[in-house]
């Protein structure tokens, strides 16, 4: 009997439980067709725990300050796990608006934009679109362009945190004040930024990286397969690493102008930075004065790289200041528009090209001397950037003299096709 009654009781209490409401967590799904519905569902989403995806539903424009959190922000601060879901949409202020960035996102904050246009963001303060504040921020198959800064970073101001871009176009932001770093983003105080496969062009700053700024507590800066073009600054063009380890593959900088005698047209490696650039073209860059494709004040090392046609009074191509370190290995340094290949001590790790049409060479006598490059312009030969391609009768071809299967190239060159057996100096395989 007493079994009997300890059973009854236990289905009993089953039964009970059984018609309880169950409480299960699920990823929130919203919709935004306008400014008050995407605030709404942003304050939702960083209320209910979860990780939500807010999709637009028609190009938004906000016209008021939503927040003063380290500057102005349109829209509420991120504190949680979201995705919004541009579906190929607007987000952008009215002209007419007062000054304000879109997105402040905090140290809690994970913040995924997706296919989507970030436009006229105007922030008297750090961060013209977006301030990322020890947070995550990922940015996909999507648009920032023409926002502007009164201080640093045009588009992007993460300090501390995680960027990813990936497949995305970053253009026409600008830091213009004296005093501005970062025409379109800038990587502070240890931060990680990672670009793949992206654009970055038309970017302006009134000081240092036309186009990305790294600096401060030994940042790291990774940029693969992509375009940094017609970028200005008053020095580092496209790049000024100043601190940290800056690491470069697979990518083009091309037309990018350092305005002012500091240096470094296309890339500016400080005092305080490393920067490791593979398979990669840096052509058609310019400097008011010294290394219009590459000013170097800290370390610097390049591999499978082709480095021509760059403009500078003096090192043309690259310029090394007093106390830096220089290593170039497999590499073409080549038909520099005027100020001659190579300024200062440079080491020379093996299978080297130098190609200056008048015979005045400048670079490392252990370098393969020639007057004819073999270059071709840059194009798009394949791949997702442009490259210059390799003439059958080029010095360059086969002339490392060896095999590269292992890191870094991995047997690829900068389009990601395979090499020879002998592989070709510079970033193209003929």
């Amino acid at each position: 009997m007493k079994k009997s009654a300890h059973r009854l009781i236990l289905l009993i209490v089953l039964a009970i439980v059984t018609l309880l409401p169950m409480s299960t967590v699920h990823a929130a799904n919203f919709t935004a067709g306008n400014s008050a519905e995407l605030i709404v569902a942003i304050n939702t989403a960083n209320g209910n725990g979860e990780a939500d995806t807010i999709t637009l539903t028609a190009d938004i424009t906000l016209n008021a300050v939503d927040n003063s959190t380290t500057g102005d922000n349109g829209l509420p601060v991120i504190t949680s796990d979201i995705t919004i879901e541009g579906d190929g949409h607007t987000l952008t202020r009215d002209g007419s608006a007062p000054n304000f960035r879109f997105l402040y996102v905090d140290a809690a904050g994970d913040l995924t934009l997706n296919n989507v246009t970030i436009s006229n963001g105007r922030s008297n303060v750090d961060g013209g679109a977006i301030y990322n504040n020890g947070g995550a921020l990922t940015i996909s198959r999507s648009t920032l362009d023409g926002n502007y800064t009164g201080d640093d970073g045009g588009a992007i101001y993460n300090n501390g945190g995680t960027v990813t871009i990936e497949y995305s176009t970053i253009s026409n932001n600008e830091a213009p004040t004296s005093a501005g770093f970062s025409g379109a983003l800038d990587n502070r105080v240890g931060g990680m930024m990672t670009i793949s496969y992206s654009i970055l062009s038309g970017n302006r700053a009134g000081n240092g990286g036309g186009a990305i700024y790294s600096d401060t507590n030994n940042p790291t800066l990774t940029i693969i397969g992509s375009t940094l073009d017609g970028n200005t600054a008053d020095w580092g063009g496209g790049i000024q690493c100043s601190a940290g380890t800056c690491t470069i593959s697979g990518s083009t900088f091309s037309n990018n102008t350092g305005t002012t005698s500091s240096g470094g047209g296309g890339l500016r490696v400080s005092t305080n930075g490393t920067a490791v650039v593979t398979n990669s073209t840096i052509t058609g860059n310019t400097s008011a004065n010294n290394g219009g494709g590459i000013y170097v004040a800290g370390v610097l090392t390049l591999r499978h790289v082709t480095l021509a046609g760059n403009s500078a009074p003096t090192g043309a191509n690259l310029y090394r200041d007093s106390g830096s370190t220089v290593n170039v290995a497999s590499s073409i340094i080549a038909d520099p528009v005027s100020g001659g290949n190579c300024s200062g001590a440079i080491t020379d790790n093996g299978g080297n090209l130098e190609a200056e049409s008048s015979g005045s060479y400048t670079c490392p006598a252990t370098f393969t001397q020639t007057t004819t490059s073999g270059l071709g312009a840059l194009a798009d030969n394949g791949g997702p950037t442009g490259t210059m391609a390799l003439d059958t009768a080029s010095l360059a071809v086969d002339g490392t003299g060896a095999a590269c299967g292992g890191a870094p190239t991995n047997g690829l060159d900068q389009r990601g096709y395979p090499r020879d057996a002998l592989c070709d100096i510079g970033a193209f395989e003929y």
